[in-house]
């Protein structure tokens, strides 16, 4: 199974002191790791030292798009996103988005949705330069590379941090000719920010990244059938138009496996790991702590 480390979404580095990035450098005993840049929304690194990421025998490395993403602040002490137009609001070493301080929280129609003056721009071309050679370094080195549209990998969470999110959800039966307007403009952008990106590294990604939450611990967010209806058609067309992107191939996965490619890019990195993951010594069909009986088929 590859590790998954260090990404600048999720599983990524916080900064937050005193116990984040630069603690963690401390304590590895590196003392000239680059000063770290920040992903403003999820407070995580953005460029995690490599020799960090060889140490957790992390797989995978992540190719982001270019392009404006310091933040502007706001009179109030909040912050905005440079693309979106998103508000977030500090929390100690976190952001966090408010659902009163959302942009667009009292449009009333399509026309107030288009009057909005945030938007990213899909023809803009600092958002792919040079992150073919990227991508590319990235697999020839033997890791599987991941592509992120940033803010274009999600689309609902881009509506709750537009309108809030619990507008997002009273929309869809209180307007749903708001509703539709917003999500189809959001997926406009979405996929035409998506595009540009994906054209110039499709060759040499191995997975494309996707961020919307749908459900908590305990439940889903919507019903099944409000699922199917207001959310599902658009995240399928998202998905659609990732893959018209970059080789056409009529079972991604099974061609990647079937070349071998993959495999190889995986073992060739785990030769150069230091300590590899015991996950990754499985021996005869069995894997460490684990019964090949047990495994599924």
């Amino acid at each position: 199974m590859p590790i998954e480390f260090g990404s600048p979404d999720i599983s990524g580095v916080a900064l937050g002191e005193p116990f984040g990035y630069r603690a963690l450098c401390e304590f590895l005993g590196l003392d000239d790791c680059p000063d770290p840049i920040m992903n403003d929304d999820s407070r995580v690194v953005l460029n995690t030292d490599e020799r960090i990421m060889r140490r957790f025998g992390a797989d995978l490395r992540w190719v982001l798009p270019g392009g404006a993403f310091e933040t502007e602040p706001l009179a109030d002490g909040n912050l905005r996103d440079p693309v979106w137009g998103f508000v977030m609001t500090m929390s100690g070493a976190f952001t966090g988005y408010l659902d009163e301080n959302a942009p667009p929280r009292h449009a009333h129609s399509a026309r107030d949705i288009e009057a909005f003056s945030y938007w990213p721009d899909g023809s803009d071309s600092s958002v792919w330069a040079e992150k073919r050679e990227e991508a590319r370094a990235f697999q020839e080195a033997g890791y599987a590379t991941v592509a992120s549209p940033g803010r274009a990998a999600a689309i609902f969470h881009n509506y709750s941090f537009l309108r809030g999110f619990d507008q997002w959800l009273i929309d869809m039966l209180d307007d749903p000719g708001l509703y539709h307007a917003l999500a189809e403009r959001i997926l406009g952008a979405d996929i035409a920010y998506m595009r540009g990106f994906l054209t110039e590294v499709a060759d040499y990604v191995d997975i494309v990244h996707m961020a919307d939450d749908m459900a908590m611990q305990s439940t889903t967010f919507t019903s099944l059938e409000h699922y199917r209806t207001f959310c599902k058609p658009y995240q399928a067309r998202w998905i659609t138009a990732g893959k018209g992107v970059g080789p056409q191939r009529p079972d991604p996965l099974s061609h990647v496996w079937r070349r071998g490619a993959t495999r190889r890019r995986f073992r060739r990195h785990r030769r150069r790991c230091p300590q590899p993951h015991p996950a990754s010594r499985a021996r005869h069909g069995r894997a460490v702590g684990s019964s090949a009986s047990t495994m599924p088929h």
